[in-house]
């Protein structure tokens, strides 16, 4: 007798006595593969709770191969998005954070061959596509790239854009671009003329409004520990200072970039987290970076 799965739209069979259940505690029913492409191919050895696992962690593009189908955790974080950049006589608000790259982590049925793509970060002042993170996956498992904070007519207009987590505003009353639904969160908007741009969505939290005290944090991420140490994931980049006297730049946690200082370049994201870019203040044009994403799968031993 078999049982059967249904993992991403598709009904997978598990062999009698495999594991009916989504269970990666159980080495008897979990994958075994090969792997090409990770950091450390041959895996790295942790023990949690007592119990024996071994994990890869990919920075890259590689290919996992199922010699045993079965159960495996995996956590993928897509790219963070680039935090809005601003020409010179452009809006006199701060421009909006990046979104946080999308965030998933779950048991699943691992089977076949498994190609495995990371997300890079997004690029600052660029127009349009390049400034979204990039997607990661294994098989057909995958999350989006974060949106772009909002900026100038330099780089796609004011409006943030959407993504694994959405980019912040940089528009008195525009809404901030909008999360995958399971993946991230909104970006934040801003309240008034000189205010700070809205922060990035986080995987854990909508961004915050900015305001003319103060630009919007980003959203906040997700603490995992799949590596057997705790590790923070796709949080929103905070929105840059605006005109207004006095006004305080947003903070950002789990891999995103707080505010610069009023005038100074953007911050990145953290490598290898999936946050997204910090905003900058009127005229510079310079968002920071999203920060590239990452995939780990682990398994019982």
């Amino acid at each position: 007798m078999s049982v059967f799965v249904k993992q991403a739209g598709t009904w997978h069979e598990i062999p009698s006595g495999g594991g009916g259940s989504p269970d990666t505690d159980n080495a008897a029913a979990a994958a075994q593969f090969t792997v090409t492409g990770s950091i450390n191919d041959a895996g790295t050895a942790v023990t949690i709770g007592g119990k024996n696992y071994r994990y890869w962690e990919f920075a890259g593009p590689g290919t996992i191969t199922c010699v045993k189908s079965g159960w495996g955790r995996v956590l993928l974080a897509g790219g963070g998005g680039a935090g809005g950049s601003q020409q010179l006589g452009g809006p006199i608000n701060g421009t909006g954070g990046g979104g946080a790259g999308g965030f998933f982590e779950e048991t699943v049925w691992m089977q076949g061959t498994l190609p495995v793509s990371v997300g890079a970060g997004g690029a600052p002042f660029v127009t349009g596509e390049e400034m979204f993170g990039g997607p990661s996956n294994v098989g057909q498992y995958g999350v989006g790239g974060g949106g772009a904070g909002g900026g100038s007519t330099l780089n796609g207009g004011a409006w943030a854009k959407p993504g694994g987590s959405g980019g912040g505003s940089a528009a008195v009353g525009v809404p901030g671009g909008s999360g995958i639904p399971g993946q991230g969160h909104n970006g934040g908007t801003i309240t008034l003329v000189d205010s700070g741009g809205g922060g990035g969505g986080g995987a854990g939290a909508d961004g915050q409004d900015g305001t003319t005290p103060k630009s919007g944090d980003g959203g906040a991420g997700i603490q995992s520990s799949i590596t057997g140490t705790p590790r923070d994931f796709c949080g929103g980049g905070a929105g840059g200072i605006g005109n207004a006297g006095g006004a305080k730049g947003g903070v950002a946690t789990h891999g995103g970039a707080s505010a610069p200082a009023y005038g100074a370049a953007g911050l990145a994201g953290t490598a290898g987290t999936g946050g997204g870019g910090s905003g900058v203040s009127p005229g510079r044009l310079d968002g920071g970076p999203g920060g590239s994403g990452t995939v780990i799968v682990r398994v019982a031993v």
